[in-house]
């Protein structure tokens, strides 16, 4: 399921407006969510964190 949401990031039309740090932060989410989904254990933690939303 994250390498699909990644994968389809490359073929949004917003793709062309993507910057480095934009890449960056899908990969982190891809690889946090991707071990959350295979621990079988979904951590609330990873969309809660403050450091990710900027603030």
């Amino acid at each position: 399921m994250a390498s699909r949401w990644y994968a389809s990031l490359a073929e949004s039309g917003q793709s062309a407006f993507y910057e480095a740090s934009d890449w960056a932060l899908a990969v982190y989410l891809a690889e946090a969510a991707d071990g959350n989904l295979k621990s079988g254990r979904i951590s609330a933690r990873l969309l809660q964190d403050s450091s990710i939303r900027g603030e």
